[in-house]
């Protein structure tokens, strides 16, 4: 009952102010808030629910329903805290004080997307020369293994996560192809996008998907300044519950699961497509959590900031340099929990667990607090500038963020955002048209139609 009455609390506290939004008629579906939501609850409402109905009580060869209920206790305070956080009016004056940006002049941003390309692809040949070469192309085109694991924990991570750069290259190129209408952007876009697919797909990284091509399909509206509707969002979501079915269908080294296989059980069992939900590693959270529970702190003691600024301080400094560098907190709990999985076991466990470590509940609170206020910053700022073509781009693809940070380690997605807006923030400083004098006059007087277009119904309702 105790863990029932946990999900209840945390559903409702995610619910209600959702709830109050439609009431007053200004709900988003792209607002950070609701984001939000959807993937807390996925995580801590419905795989929970679905755990203690089906029975299920296993993770890794671990029994995680003793630690349950402490793990949705620390859901339904950082859900709260979220809300808490987010519903502060601070957050809109804070927006005031970022910068604004300026009119993007495609022919310097569609350079820096080649400049970005560029990078990724010296990433990904300085990855295979340092590994074992062309035949480290197998592990990885054979998806997620013990062999990729332990390639990746030998590896730079800086390598690894330079070839990543596809995603944000192809993303603006996608940007400027919408907005130019241009063929020869639309084909480079095209090229950009296979190159980050040929990258990511294989090892099923959908994390680094999630914002290319739901950016893309925000950043469609956002441009337009419209919003989908709910007949089409529930379309979509089905989609990407199918999509990501198969990414983790196809992806496990360790049957012999196929493509054919996945259509077959989808065949016979349509509800399957809410496997990644209800059964794997889309809301793992839960059970990776509790299974984090049964040794922190009792036997890994609180780290007292060590789990999150320690963590923060620390990682960007390369292996390489340093042969007795910490390891990260998510690898530390698999190697004492799952020693005999240890280094290709690799969950997802929510910032949950480093705010706890570091400082229990206290630690959650304040940090899911911080998290929210972060959110409503972005979309109040995102508001303020949303006719400029580089504030749509930096609102679509960052706003997805919002999934990752939720299910991940801060400090890796930090990281992951380096990666993936970083080059984004850094393309429209650089094509800003204050900082390019001599653009010409065509490119100039089409940024400016596109910046100054007046207010939708949408926009206005806001």
């Amino acid at each position: 009952m105790t863990s029932w009455a946990l999900i209840v609390g945390c559903a409702l506290a995610l619910v209600l102010p959702i709830a109050w939004r439609i009431g007053q008629r200004r709900f988003d579906p792209f607002e950070p808030l609701v984001v939000f939501t959807i993937a807390w609850g996925a995580m801590f409402v419905v795989r929970p629910a679905s755990m203690l109905v089906e029975g299920e009580r296993w993770f890794w060869g671990l029994d995680v329903l003793p630690t349950l209920p402490p793990a949705l206790l620390l859901a339904l305070v950082g859900a709260v805290s979220f809300v808490a956080g987010y519903e502060l009016r601070v957050g809109r004056g804070l927006a005031h004080d970022l910068p604004s940006p300026r009119p993007v002049n495609a022919r310097v941003a569609t350079a820096g997307a080649f400049g970005i390309l560029g990078l990724a692809l010296v990433a990904l040949a300085m990855f295979l020369s340092l590994s074992d070469g062309l035949d480290v192309l197998w592990i990885v085109f054979e998806g997620r293994s013990m062999e990729l694991g332990e390639l990746f924990q030998t590896s730079s991570s800086y390598f690894s996560h330079g070839s990543v750069l596809f995603a944000p290259a192809a993303f603006v190129l996608t940007g400027l192809a919408l907005r130019e209408r241009s063929q020869g952007l639309a084909i480079a876009a095209i090229v950009a996008l296979a190159l980050a697919f040929a990258r990511v797909v294989p090892a099923g990284g959908r994390i680094i998907l999630l914002p290319l091509i739901g950016g893309i399909f925000v950043l469609v509206y956002v441009m337009r300044g419209r919003r989908p509707g709910a007949v089409l969002l529930a379309v979509l979501a089905l989609l990407a519950l199918f999509g990501s079915y198969l990414l983790l269908h196809v992806r496990d080294p360790t049957d012999d699961l196929t493509l054919r296989t996945a259509l077959e059980d989808v065949r016979d069992r349509p509800h399957a497509v809410l496997d990644p939900v209800l059964r794997s590693a889309d809301a793992e959270m839960v059970l990776a959590l509790s299974a984090a529970l049964t040794v922190v702190p009792d036997e890994l003691g609180y780290r007292w900031g060590g789990a999150t600024i320690g963590n923060f301080v620390t990682r960007p400094v390369p292996r390489e340099l340093w042969v007795g560098k910490p390891r990260p907190p998510g690898e530390t709990v698999v190697a004492n929990v799952w020693p005999n999985l240890y280094p290709g076991l690799d969950p997802a466990f929510s910032p949950l667990l480093v705010l706890y470590w570091d400082f229990g509940l206290v630690g959650v609170a304040l940090g899911m607090a911080l998290f929210g206020l972060l959110a409503r910053v972005f979309y109040e700022w995102f508001l303020l500038h949303r006719h400029k073509f580089g504030a749509q781009l930096i609102f679509s693809i960052g706003v997805w963020f919002v999934v990752i940070a939720a299910r991940n380690d801060p400090v890796d997605t930090i990281a992951l955002g380096v990666f993936l807006v970083g080059p984004v923030i850094a393309i429209v400083a650089v094509a800003s048209e204050r900082l390019v004098p001599g653009v010409g006059s065509r490119s100039r007087v089409r940024g400016v139609q596109v910046e100054q277009r007046a207010p939708n119904k949408w926009t206005e309702a806001r």
